[in-house]
């Protein structure tokens, strides 16, 4: 029986390169057009539309289409990996300009078709490689001449900044771009003629000089210019690119470290001669110092948009890149990071590193000493350039002005990187070479392995990059996320949609506003619910109902570990749940307009239910107003962020005086009023008497006059300590729970004196809260309701209390006690006054809607009255509203 050989497991496995081909085209094709999908979906500003989209994706097409077409009919064979390789990092680029510069994307476009043109040119130009040898110092020259002529004639297009640029008919060419091809250009040439003159075996002949003195100079002018004109990141690429292939021509290490070591001195020269130099140094070694938020703010943006990509990225067009200034030149690595996450930068490491292998593969397959250091010299190039630039966004080496390959916008950059593809692709077709130019057997050897020593000194290069990205992406996400200069999480705050505040009757009170970018702004329809909605700001936080209930209104209420993944992963804006509220909104106009310039507050409530239909304080704010109006509001003398209803403690004086009496019943059901009522108190030096003269005596006209003797000579006989239990029950000296914050008073641990409480000028404060709480008492057979304001219990929401009701007075001592208030129409109530320093008079008005039906209750406080008949007339006008509305 016959054998047949076994083909090893890799070479059965392996796919013929035209497979791999098609599969990179496949997969660049599907990249392209599901990224432009993506994007058309995705809320960007209004200057990318989808006319850009269409011309992007139908550019990148035509020039990849018609380049791949052209090459595959005019080259039997070159290296067509470089293709589909090349063509899915331009798509990129265009994807990422599409994104960050969308004003600048046709230009972009119309350089990739002009360098696909170009490449495709210098890929089927003939003896190309023959003429580049030759005329190696003309080229150079010339753009060294180029170079120069900006020294004089520069210009910058977005008019500030370094002049690198020579500029025509609104054309602008970048020289320094297409002198570093040249340059390598120029090394492969000069040091392949100059290889063996410097070899191991011939080191002892004073050689050294003469070889390496006419390149140290052509290489030093280039870097002189750079240097003159302060491009830091042009001249850090071209010196490492010079000491590479030094390195590649020569094999021998030592020639590396006399370049490392020559450039030690040379950095700290120029960062002792250079502000620029020092500045970009100085940042790089602490960017977090305090004293360079300003200067650190670029590369900070940059390390934040490594902690907002994390893992896998927000998404193409989910990110906040545009924080990055000069995104779409210098930082496009940093924007893909935010958008791609760690796993788009590693995808995009590997495809520059699959494209430097192409390199690296032809340099060491070339027959020719020239080819082999012009294609290691490209795959070079490439390489250090992205890890100049992207270890510069990382914060690996210091901040340089260099563009990412294939992917920054630039028509220079763009269209320099495409030539040296179209080189890659010469340089891998076959084509007739001179003996001449050919390499020896031994030196080939030597060559091959110093190609792949260079291989894999560029795939460390490469890989620095790769981990101290996944340091920032990964590693310290959290802390970067969590910086305080981030504004990231701010932008993420206002993506948020807060659900709706909505009154008794669903009339919308808080709404949201959403802009074409998704950014959500806070509306407020019923602007007279300050006091109640409150605010909520990125600036300042929130206030109010805002505050009590933000977790539910951010919609951070019920949420599983599954809803927050799968929001992350669709990028499914929070969206918040509504808060109904017991108050009315037309109630609520009506109360905040009756204050309006009086410095005071109300509270309108249910007596049943203890559901507050009505709170508001003057002066107040308006709740859309607040981050235009934060400075002068906090100076305003009015305090306008004080709650008067609920936390505005001031000295109730005569309007205590039917919750005295009704303490007083409890030991002496009947007892009498003090005569004579005119009498004056005095407390602490102030006589105290009636606001008017009373007409008869009773305790009717005690209350109708507000005259202090009866009540004060009641609550001595009640007692401090009896008179402290009774004001515990009325809810005056705890504050209630309710979802707005609420204060009580603080008389501390000595007992109250009893005369002085009973007029209303001791130590017990009170708020128009807890004085609407007692008046509601009467009006509810003696139960004190439990105010408040959501219309059920809700999670996410500050706890309310129970809505059980505390026993003060039996009902039938109510009613009698309501009997006694004072007529207004319909409604009753009582009128008392308080004085809360020199010449400062406060009016206070509780009452009921009926003496025979009582349902509703309300409180007003007025600060300063011009007449003290205006809170009567607020209080009035409010329950002849909620008995009768309109």
């Amino acid at each position: 029986m016959g054998t047949h050989p076994i083909r090893p497991w890799t070479r059965r496995w392996q796919l013929p390169e035209s497979t791999i081909e098609l599969l990179l085209a496949a997969i660049a094709v599907a990249f392209v057009l599901g990224g432009s999908i993506s994007l058309a979906f995705t809320p960007l500003p209004a200057t990318l539309t989808t006319s850009h989209l269409v011309v992007a994706v139908g550019g990148w097409v035509l020039s990849w289409g018609m380049s791949a077409w052209v090459l595959h009919t005019r080259l039997p064979q070159f290296d067509r990996l470089l293709l589909p390789l090349t063509a899915l990092l331009t798509g990129w680029g265009l994807l990422m300009q599409a994104r960050l510069a969308p004003a600048r994307l046709y230009r972009q476009v119309l350089w990739l078709v002009l360098g696909c043109a170009g490449m495709c040119v210098v890929a089927l130009a003939p003896g190309l490689p023959r003429l580049l040898r030759r005329y190696r110092y003309t080229l150079l020259t010339s753009g060294l001449v180029l170079l120069g002529a900006t020294l004089v004639f520069g210009v910058n297009p977005s008019g500030y900044g370094q002049r690198l640029w020579l500029g025509a008919g609104g054309l602008y060419l970048q020289p320094s771009e297409p002198l570093k091809l040249l340059l390598v250009i120029y090394l492969a040439a000069y040091l392949s003629d100059k290889r063996e003159a410097l070899s191991p075996s011939k080191l002892e002949r004073p050689t050294w000089f003469v070889v390496v003195g006419p390149m140290a100079a052509m290489v030093g002018l280039s870097l002189l210019l750079l240097g003159w004109q302060q491009d830091l990141g042009a001249a850090l690429l071209f010196y490492c690119t010079s000491v590479t292939m030094i390195y590649l021509a020569w094999g021998n290490p030592w020639y590396v470290l006399l370049g490392l070591a020559l450039f030690v001195p040379v950095g700290l020269a120029g960062t002792y001669l250079s502000d620029r130099v020092a500045l970009r140094v100085s940042i790089w070694l602490d960017p977090w110092a305090p004293a360079q938020a300003d200067r650190a703010f670029q590369i900070l943006q940059s390390l934040f948009a490594f902690g907002s990509g994390g893992l896998i990225g927000q998404g193409l067009g989910q990110g906040s890149p545009g924080l990055i200034p000069a995104v779409h030149t210098d930082f496009v690595f940093a924007a893909l990071a935010e958008e791609f996450g760690l796993v788009g930068t590693l995808g995009l490491l590997l495809l520059i590193a699959a494209f430097c292998h192409r390199g690296i593969r032809q340099a060491q397959q070339s027959e020719s000493t020239f080819e082999s250091l012009l294609a290691g010299g490209i795959a070079a190039l490439i390489a250090i350039q992205t890890w100049v630039i992207a270890g510069g966004n990382a914060k690996l080496i210091p901040i340089t002005g260099v563009t990412l390959p294939f992917l920054s916008h630039g028509g220079s950059s763009l269209v320099t990187t495409l030539l040296a593809t179209g080189l890659l692709i010469n340089l891998s077709a076959p084509h007739p070479v001179s003996l001449s130019l050919s390499i020896a057997p031994e030196s080939a050897r030597s060559l091959r392995h110093t190609t792949a020593r260079l291989g894999q000194g560029l795939l460390v290069l490469l890989g620095s990059v790769a981990i101290i990205s996944g340091n920032w992406a990964v590693v310290r996400a959290n802390e970067l996320r969590q910086h305080p200069t981030n504004a990231r999480p701010i932008l993420a705050e206002s993506r948020i949609r807060r659900g709706r505040i909505l009154d008794r009757n669903a009339t919308v009170l808080a709404d949201i506003a959403i802009d074409d970018m998704g950014y959500v702004t806070r509306t407020y329809p019923v602007p007279e619910a300050a006091a109640v909605v409150g605010y909520a700001t990125l600036e300042y936080g929130t206030d109010g109902i805002e505050a009590a209930c933000d977790a539910r209104l951010r919609g951070d209420v019920d949420r599983t570990a599954w809803d927050d993944a799968k929001q992350a992963l669709l990028h499914i804006d929070p969206t918040g749940r509504d808060v109904r509220l017991t108050i009315d909104a037309d109630l609520q106009r009506r109360a905040q307009g009756l204050l309006e310039g009086a410095i005071g507050a109300t509270v309108l409530i249910d007596a049943r239910t203890g559901e507050i239909l009505a709170l508001a304080s003057s002066p107040i704010y308006r709740s859309e107003s607040i981050v235009d109006e934060w400075a002068t509001l906090r100076e305003s003398p009015g305090s306008p962020f004080v709650n008067r209803a609920t936390q505005g403690l001031s000295q109730p004086g005569s309007a205590l005086q039917p919750f005295i009496l009704a303490s007083a019943w409890v030991q002496d059901p009947n007892m009498d009023p003090a005569s004579p009522l005119t009498t004056p108190v005095v407390v602490d030096g102030l006589s105290v008497v009636c606001r008017t003269t009373p007409g008869e005596e009773g305790w009717a006209a005690a209350l109708a006059s507000a005259c202090p003797y009866p009540f004060k000579e009641a609550a001595e006989a009640l007692g401090a300590l009896a008179l402290e239990e009774s004001l515990t029950r009325w809810g005056f000296l705890d504050a209630p729970s309710l979802a707005l914050p609420a204060v009580a008073s603080d008389p501390g641990t000595a007992r109250l004196d009893p005369a002085a409480e009973a007029v209303g000028q001791g130590r017990l404060l009170v708020t128009p809260l807890q004085m609407v709480q007692a008046i509601a008492t009467l009006g509810n057979d003696g139960l004190r309701p439990t105010v408040q304001l959501l219309s059920q219990p809700l999670t996410g929401c500050t706890t309310e209390a129970a809505s059980e009701a505390t026993q003060v007075m039996d009902a039938a001592e109510a009613d009698r006690l309501l009997a006694l208030l004072s007529h207004y129409g319909g409604p009753v109530g009582h009128l008392g006054t308080a004085v809360a320093g020199p010449g400062r008079q406060q009016a206070w008005f509780v009452g009921l809607n009926s003496a025979t039906l009582p349902r509703y209750a309300v409180a007003v406080f007025i600060d300063r009255p011009e007449r003290v008949q205006f809170a009567v007339s607020v209080g009035v006008e409010l329950l002849e509203a909620v008995t009768n509305p309109r």
